[in-house]
């Protein structure tokens, strides 16, 4: 499963030519449920869930309760759980859910002056028990737009 945590429309869906919504924002918001928002890519197994219309990612605006449940939900049907998330987006996310991922995956572009985080670091937390990994960009894996992302993974 991949989710797109995206809060500006400029995720992953639409480059694997999904729409980005309705999404994980319309689930959580008890607007739509599973079956309404996964939708499985062409010529693959991979199942997507779109970001949705707009999750808010500052101070109040993420429930923890209703994200622990839907991540919940996932973790009990799907192997493996992909999200991806630009930076602060995966830091909001990250904070509300207390780092409940098993996986920490940070690509950085060194060429546009990113370093990668301190060891036993990710998203600006020092973190104990998960594993971290870092990528970095080269002309061969560049993606079209420079901007840092973070993936989370949860194992069923």
């Amino acid at each position: 499963m991949l989710i797109d945590w995206s809060q500006d429309a400029s995720g992953i869906s639409e480059a694997l030519g999904q729409p980005s919504w309705p999404g994980f924002s319309e689930l959580l918001e008890g607007q739509l449920g599973f079956e309404d928002v996964v939708r499985a890519l062409a010529d693959s197994d991979v199942q997507l869930i779109p970001s949705g219309k707009s999750v808010e990612t500052r101070g109040e605006g993420l429930d923890a309760d209703s994200l622990n449940f839907a991540l919940d939900a996932l973790d009990d049907v799907y192997e493996h759980i992909i999200v991806v998330a630009r930076t602060d987006a995966g830091r909001a996310l990250f904070e509300a859910i207390e780092g409940r991922f098993d996986n920490g995956i940070m690509l950085v572009d060194a060429a546009a002056g990113q370093a990668p985080p301190p060891a036993g670091s990710f998203l600006g937390f020092e973190v104990d028990g998960i594993s971290l990994f870092t990528l970095k960009m080269t002309k061969e894996t560049e993606a079209p737009q420079r901007r840092p992302r973070a993936a989370l993974t949860r194992a069923g």
